[in-house]
């Protein structure tokens, strides 16, 4: 019996015994691995998921992820968490599904971030918090919509545009934020002032100036403004 199992023991060992005591040693080095806290891995933010990644496209560096994780190109059946911020390049163009199946698609040139999300089936209850803080993203709500009131949000500085069951485009430059009701339910819109503005057709849209609190009268969306807008998204 080796020297350092002697020691151990305190007495020499039949083979048998010896075996058995190292077998013991094994499975408790195991146990000990097994209930020693392990980091989240660097290619996942942390957190409960709000959802996955349905496809990227734009090539290497086109899409990125920002949040508790670090930050890292995003790819397809990645998770995304609460407070990730998702980034796209020109070329880039990403469709995340969140875990009620609501889902964004998020434009070309954009920065969008999930500030918050809350779901559950059974009693069905949630929200929805979007800040698009520069491009383009349409939201076609899932389950939320079905819930009573408007449980998806789409900020914008201190903008809000607020919707149940419907699909939602919404664009932010350095001039304003276009909010167009695609189909579905209603939309509501508020700028800096509080006022609120209805959009209950599809198509209809409004726009809020940077240097004005009010939403402009629902109306069609300039034809050339649509088409760019659409040409950037999935």
């Amino acid at each position: 019996m080796p020297a350092p199992i002697q020691q151990l023991c305190g007495r020499p060992a039949t083979p048998a015994g010896a075996a058995a005591r190292l077998l013991l040693v094994a499975a408790g080095a195991l146990l000990l691995s097994l209930a020693l806290p392990h980091g989240p891995s660097p290619a996942l933010a942390q957190g409960d998921w709000a959802g996955h990644v349905a496809s990227v496209a734009g090539g290497e560096g086109a899409v990125r992820i920002e949040g508790s994780g670090g930050a890292r190109d995003l790819a397809q059946d990645d998770q995304v968490a609460e407070q990730d911020t998702i980034s796209t390049t020109a070329e880039g163009r990403a469709k995340i599904v969140l875990t009620d199946t609501t889902e964004l698609l998020i434009g070309g040139a954009t920065k969008l971030q999930i500030k918050s999300f809350e779901y559950a089936a059974a009693p069905p209850s949630g929200l929805a918090i979007l800040v698009l803080k520069a491009g383009v993203v349409t939201v076609a709500a899932g389950d939320l919509g079905a819930l009573e009131g408007r449980a998806l949000e789409v900020r914008a500085g201190e903008s809000v545009a607020s919707f149940g069951a419907a699909e939602v485009v919404a664009e932010r430059t350095d001039e304003d934020l276009l909010v167009m009701l695609k189909s579905g339910g209603k939309v509501r819109v508020k700028g800096d002032s509080g006022d609120a503005v209805d959009l209950e057709s599809a198509g209809q849209a409004t726009i809020v100036p940077d240097d004005d609190s009010e939403a402009s009268e629902p109306a069609d969306v300039d034809p050339e403004r649509r088409a760019s807008i659409e040409a950037r998204l999935p």
